[in-house]
């Protein structure tokens, strides 16, 4: 009976060092948990501050623009717009230019305005004593100081487009006449003449008395 009383104490004994054993375990799990929730409410406290330091870069970058300086920017980019465009005609214009020679003279175009893509320049001097000739003769005689007993030398030019002579808008080809073996004495005037549907215009250049006119520069 003794034996008996010492197993079940000892056995009691056991069991009460089990349970201080689980309950020094459940401590350690409120201690583990209890620390997981203040990482957890730490992380959390992270999160919503970096969302305010977000949310606040967001309004700074929405935040409407005053008038006057969108004002000013819509001007500036309009600007910019018109001058990519000027450049971009004149490029156009630029790429588009003309030249005849022979033994006489230089004849060179440069357009204006923009002209169509397959656009010719042709030049032809026209034979002295032909119906061309003398109808450009009495249109420049009228108009010079020395009248019919000049000599005159006359190039028709034309712009024409897949073979066929086109009309030009007034003043959308500037053209040069450069004269190679014109020679004047000091008794002699030089005149140039553009003649067109309205007439023959003088277009002579200013030189010194005396001197012979290198070129000339016109509009047509």
């Amino acid at each position: 009976m003794m034996k008996a009383t010492v197993k079940k104490m000892i056995l009691t004994a056991a069991m009460a060092a089990f349970m201080v054993s689980a309950s020094a375990m459940a401590e350690e799990d409120l201690i583990i948990e209890e620390s997981f929730e203040a990482v957890e409410e730490t992380a959390v406290e992270e999160a919503q501050a970096i969302e305010i330091e977000v949310l606040g870069l967001e309004t700074i970058a929405t935040a409407e623009v005053p008038e006057e300086v969108a004002q000013a920017a819509e001007a500036a980019k309009t600007e910019a717009n018109a001058v990519a465009e000027e450049i971009e005609e004149t490029e156009a214009a630029e790429a588009q230019s003309f030249i005849f020679e022979n033994d006489e003279v230089i004849i060179s175009a440069q357009a204006a305005a923009e002209l169509p893509e397959n656009i010719e320049m042709q030049v032809r001097k026209l034979e002295e004593g032909s119906e061309e000739y003398e109808v450009a003769k009495a249109a420049a005689a009228a108009n010079s100081e020395a009248g019919e007993d000049a000599q005159y030398s006359f190039y028709d030019v034309t712009f024409t487009v897949d073979g066929n002579e086109v009309e030009l808008a007034d003043g959308s080809v500037y053209v040069q006449v450069e004269f190679k073996t014109v020679q004047i004495s000091s008794e002699q005037t030089q005149e140039i003449f553009h003649i067109d549907e309205t007439g023959a215009n003088n277009v002579t250049a200013e030189t010194e008395e005396g001197s012979n006119m290198s070129s000339v520069n016109f509009a047509m």
